[in-house]
């Protein structure tokens, strides 16, 4: 059974990228559904908290796929410059999200305390580039995922709360 999520994570037909994105949109609507449910109205907040959310779960897309391609290479990073090209798109969409978050903040829509939602995949994101290696634990890392993705969310759902 192992094997077979090994075998479903090399497979050639992989998604693109473009998809999975779409997916990561329409997946969060239910980000402002949960907001009508608790507030009766669609409003900007409500969009806000699902760009957030998509800007997080984007993140994970390239995050994922860089790990699955380290793994499809079969060999181990000769050089640290190495590892920075395989994590390059990472590196940028990361980049990114760092400014997009500090523009947000300094303009005052949203906390800084918001930001700090987003400080455990921004850090892990560099960190594992630096040590990138071939071998791909998928649970480890879909686990990983999941926990990153509920530090988010209640750090989000504070931040919204209380300020």
């Amino acid at each position: 059974m192992a094997g077979e999520s090994g075998q479903l994570a090399f497979r050639k037909t992989e998604r693109s990228v473009a998809i999975q994105l779409l997916a990561v949109c329409g997946l969060t609507l239910t980000v402002p559904a949960a907001w009508y449910v608790a507030t009766s109205q669609i409003d900007q907040r409500a969009w806000l908290l699902w760009s957030l959310n998509v800007l997080h779960f984007a993140g994970g897309v390239f995050y994922v796929k860089m790990h699955v391609a380290a793994a499809a290479r079969r060999k181990p990073f000769e050089s640290f410059a190495e590892k920075a090209r395989h994590g390059a798109v990472v590196l940028a969409y990361h980049a990114g999200l760092v400014a997009v978050l500090l523009a947000l903040a300094s303009s005052g829509v949203v906390s800084s305390r918001a930001s700090l939602a987003y400080a455990p995949v921004v850090v892990r994101a560099f960190v594992r580039i630096v040590r990138l290696s071939p071998t791909l634990r998928i649970r480890r890392l879909g686990w990983t995922e999941v926990a990153h993705s509920l530090v988010c969310a209640v750090t989000l759902v504070a931040a919204f709360r209380f300020g």
